[in-house]
């Protein structure tokens, strides 16, 4: 994951009802957002394998780097990295459909990104992101879906899932 620049473009957040058979688009105003902490890659990295597959940029994504994924941020909050760093979540805005975040000067780097949604019936919920850098998609800890690939400026592709959710406050969190 060698960021040269992280974003995510917000397409549409569609919830319909599953009981009544409506639909509306729902605009995100505000992301939580932690600053990039770096990542490194395996000691050896450039080595196959006995399976004979080597080590790709995407298995730095993949890799579960906190027990668990379920828990609730709050603005201000610290999430413990190591026994020695922590990240604070932040709140960023969401202007012209997109959400920005200032990268470090490493070549590879993850943070995370989430915001809540509550409903009060079980409900379809579809999600688009549009984005250069590969990312994990997570519904109340749970992964749902991920993008391995990056592109560059002005070629990114778009995250596309659907998932039917029960009445309640759900945490949707972006790990990039």
């Amino acid at each position: 994951m060698k960021l040269k620049y992280l974003f995510i473009v917000l397409f549409s957040l569609v919830l319909g009802s599953l009981n009544a058979q409506s639909e509306f688009k729902l605009d995100i105003e505000n992301f939580l957002i932690t600053n990039p902490v770096e990542v490194k890659l395996p000691l050896f990295s450039d080595v196959e394998s006995i399976t004979g597959k080597s080590f790709e940029e995407s298995d730095l994504l993949k890799y579960d780097y906190l027990e668990n994924m379920y828990f609730r941020p709050e603005l201000g909050d610290d999430l413990e990295w190591t026994s020695m760093q922590f990240l604070k979540w932040n709140k960023k805005s969401v202007k012209n459909g997109t959400v920005s975040i200032k990268t470090l000067k490493i070549p590879y780097q993850l943070a995370y990104a989430c915001f809540y949604l509550e409903n009060n019936e079980w409900t379809s919920l579809e999600l688009k992101l549009k984005s250069g850098q590969m990312m994990e998609v997570f519904i109340d800890g749970e992964l749902v879906k991920g993008k391995y690939s990056s592109e560059k400026e002005g070629e990114e592709k778009e995250l596309k899932l659907t998932k039917d959710l029960e009445a309640n406050n759900h945490v949707i969190m972006v790990k990039m």
